[in-house]
């Protein structure tokens, strides 16, 4: 009888918004809520597997987005609200491919088509966890819509078109990043650490802005494959003005995290408004349960520019029973922790000697050449451009193999290809870049003279202009923070002659 009902909403309006609202009265008024639910997310993922290319995707956003607006005006999935999550995932990728084939430059158009295909992958991978089946039908429908729109439409625009921007400066670099290089000695010292589980130790990762610690951080779950990782950007996420906020910011940002990988353990956050009473107590147990869904692997907390919380613990705005709480979860059975940031987290941490004790430090310094050479001339397979050996040097010297600025100065250099209609680096075009660097990154620049002491300063800008400096404490941080070196004749250098340059101009 049901079904009858279903096929005549069907026939009495084509247009899936009064389909579905009809439906969902008939289904109300006979009491079959479920049997509703269901026939309505099967006409409407129908829909969504009758696009036969991407423009015709444009309807399926339009049904998704018509199926969205009917559940959330009737409560149509009721408690359901992961069926409505993946619902609103659909019809946002839905609208952006539906509007590839009106973007005018192809090299754009395929990196919509990239990142909206890794978004399908991961939607697929949450409907076969959710047991929704249907979903990754759409899912793997969709992804064969771009895999064809990509090898009929674009390959020949693109083999056409100029060279396309690969290098990505100041992005942290997740582990499908085709641009990471390099870090394998971090690797092998997390490895070892990571490898003991009777081996009570915290890591302390530290470097100068921008040497791709947060990148490091994300290569983490496919180096140690046996662990539960876990990456926390502390700057972005800790805008707190508590404890509670604290607790509150940590476990959203690993729930927010988890959801992201395969296999998670499907966490919940601790409410902010359950957490005015003992919240670092509720926090042990939250971990507790944490540990238990890992299932016996060994769960890694990984805290990004941490140094931004001592800051808030320095402040008054967040307990410094925090550091406790992390100091013994660093030493129980089947966690890890790793702390992340700049120079100052060393600074810092001497002030919090105690919480620090056990910590394992790690430098992350300049690239080795090998693999900034290989970042140079194969950013990703098969890219068109050819460099003169002599290009390549002149890089390499000129940014002290720093990843920031190779990628930088690798961007800046397409940038300047493209305007000549060229493919080929010669050592002649290098000098061309400085300028464009300087103007296009002023923040990484401002931001390296500002993370800096007043001493600290006056001692690069001495250097800079070639003047004498005495040895004292400040020459020696700077020199172990790699910043600068020992010279002929007694003097000093910096390290990558780009900041030189920089530091002369700007002081």
């Amino acid at each position: 009888m049901f079904d009858r009902l279903v096929l005549a909403c069907v026939r009495v309006s084509s247009h899936p918004l009064q389909r579905d609202a009809i439906l969902y009265q008939v289904a109300v008024s006979t009491g079959q809520g479920w049997s509703a639910r269901r026939i309505v997310l099967e006409l409407t993922l129908d829909d969504a597997k009758d696009a036969h290319d991407l423009a015709g995707l444009a309807f399926s956003a339009k049904t998704f987005g018509d199926l969205i607006a009917t559940a959330q005006a009737s409560r149509l999935f009721g408690k359901h609200t992961e069926v409505l999550s993946l619902l609103e995932d659909f019809s946002r990728v839905a609208a952006t491919l539906s509007q590839v084939p009106n973007v005018h430059n192809a090299n754009t158009a395929r990196r919509g088509l990239y990142r909206s295909a890794d978004d399908l992958e991961r939607f697929a991978k949450q409907a076969v966890s959710l047991k929704q089946p249907r979903f990754e039908q759409v899912a793997r429908h969709w992804q064969r819509l771009i895999r064809d729109y990509d090898a009929e439409t674009l390959s020949g625009e693109v083999a056409r078109s100029r060279l396309r921007p690969s290098y990505y400066a100041g992005t942290a670099l997740n582990e499908k990043a085709t641009t990471f290089r390099g870090r394998g000695d971090v690797f092998e010292l997390v490895q070892e650490v990571c490898a003991n589980p009777e081996r009570a130790e915290t890591l302390r990762m530290v470097g100068q802005p921008r040497m791709g610690k947060s990148s490091v951080l994300m290569q983490l779950p496919a180096q140690l494959p046996d662990m539960q990782v876990f990456y926390i950007d502390c700057q972005r996420v800790f805008v707190t003005q508590s404890t509670a906020g604290y607790v509150n910011a940590l476990t959203s940002a690993l729930v927010d995290w988890e959801r992201r990988q395969p296999g998670g353990l499907r966490l919940q956050a601790l409410p902010l408004d359950e957490l005015q009473t003992e919240p670092l107590l509720k926090l042990n147990r939250w971990l507790d349960e944490v540990s238990q869904r890992a299932r016996g692997r060994r769960v890694l907390l990984c805290f990004d520019e941490f140094e931004k919380i001592l800051q808030k613990v320095e402040s008054g705005v967040i307990s410094a029973e925090m550091l406790d709480q992390l100091r013994g979860l660093s030493q129980a059975k089947g966690w890890q922790v790793l702390f992340s940031g700049m120079y100052t987290l060393d600074d810092l941490a001497l002030r919090y000697a105690e919480h620090f004790k056990n910590a394992r430090r790690i430098k992350v310094g300049y690239l080795d050449e090998t693999a900034t050479r290989d970042l140079i001339e194969h950013p990703e397979p098969d890219y068109p451009l050819i460099y003169d050996r002599a290009a390549v040097d002149e890089i390499v010297r000129l940014t002290h193999c720093q990843p920031f600025l190779v990628q930088a100065m690798c961007a800046e250099l397409v940038i300047h290809l493209n305007k000549h209609n060229r493919k080929h680096a010669h050592a002649d075009d290098i000098p061309h870049l400085l300028g464009p660097l300087y103007e296009s990154y002023p923040d990484y620049f401002a931001s390296l003279k500002q993370g800096l002491s007043a001493a600290e300063n006056e001692v690069l800008s001495a250097v800079a202009h070639g003047q004498f400096v005495s040895r004292n404490t400040t020459l020696r941080r700077l020199h172990q923070r790699d910043y600068i070196a020992p010279a002929p004749n007694n003097t000093w250098r910096f390290q990558v002659p780009l900041l030189q340059h920089w530091w002369q101009a700007n002081t």
